[in-house]
């Protein structure tokens, strides 16, 4: 049932109508209605589901690092993760980051509106010489180099590699360095950095920030990163392998287990489990089988002196 209100507004339903009232103007639409989902919807919203949680998961691991985002940094961060989990050869259910292309994680920045290629002159680089050695370079800058913010006191270069292992909920910080420079007329020199013996079966996520700082009349620091400025920039991302080549491997008994941090809000287990309650209630999908190659046209060219004919008008 509708009601006319005094001031001439509508609320209320009548059939399938609603009308309502949104900044003193009267609504009128649809009700909404429950759309049956099909399987191949539910499991692509289960697996951007699986995303999400890996999101999550890795920034709240990484805070240390990215300090301010901007507004859209989370939605594209779970794209960038969806577009890696995707990249996999396993099928749908069977995957998650441990088997995607950690390509599409390498350069991502954290703070759109100040990208650390655009802050910073030089451009430091990460590499994996060997499966066990993440291997981490950065040349030769001052605070003339680094751009965008005004030259208070010193700022901070953070480098910060962590471990991940998804499917045992769990990361750990294997290296972290913090170049610190105090004066423009003392720049920082070229260093490189080798990071050894990783536990294996993990994602290894290597980013650099950087976070200004100046003081104030207590002589404490305060730090100046904001929305508008905060450069952050994963430069590397690997998959550390065993012996047999495999990506994923119990690693819990390697190293000191006190040293890791828990994934308490990572849900992907369960959202793996998910797509197994879904596939024995529907049934898996089967692959589809690969098209045949179509037919090309072949083009025949005169070879040889031809004339051209002029079209009658």
């Amino acid at each position: 049932m509708a009601i006319l209100h005094k001031k001439g507004t509508l609320s209320g339903a009548v059939g399938n109508i609603v009308m309502r009232t949104f900044n003193s103007q009267t609504v009128v639409q649809a009700k909404p209605k429950k759309f049956k989902q099909t399987p191949a919807s539910k499991a692509s919203a289960l697996e951007f589901g699986l995303a999400s949680a890996t999101s999550l998961g890795v920034r709240h691991a990484i805070v240390p690092a990215c300090a301010v985002s901007d507004k859209k940094m989370v939605n594209r961060f779970n794209t960038t993760i969806l577009k890696a989990i995707r990249s996999s050869s396993k099928e749908r259910g069977e995957r998650d980051l441990h088997d995607g292309d950690l390509s599409h994680l390498k350069g991502f920045q954290f703070n759109a509106n100040s990208p650390l290629t655009d802050v910073l002159s030089v451009r430091p680089e990460s590499s994996m010489p060997a499966p066990d050695k993440i291997r981490v370079s950065i040349p030769s800058f001052s605070l003339r180099s680094v751009k965008g913010w005004r030259v208070d006191d010193f700022c901070r270069v953070r480098l910060l590699v962590t471990a991940f292992h998804f499917k045992e909920k769990w990361a750990e910080f294997i290296g972290h360095e913090d170049i610190e420079i105090t004066s423009i007329k003392e720049p920082f020199e070229a260093r490189e950095w080798l990071f050894e013996h990783l536990p294996v079966g993990c994602v290894i996520i290597v980013t650099v920030s950087i976070h200004a700082f100046t003081t104030n009349l207590l002589r404490e620091r305060v730090e100046l990163n904001s929305r508008d400025w905060s450069p952050a920039e994963i430069i590397g991302a690997y998959h550390t392998l065993d012996e047999n080549g495999e990506t994923l491997v119990s690693s819990m008994t390697e190293r000191n287990i006190q040293d890791r941090a828990h994934l308490l809000h990572y849900t992907g287990n369960d959202i793996l489990k998910a797509f197994q309650e879904l596939w024995e209630i529907h049934g898996k999908p089967e692959k589809p089988k690969p098209q045949p190659p179509g037919k090309s046209l072949e083009l025949k060219i005169p070879i040889g002196r031809f004339e051209l004919k002029q079209q009658p008008k």
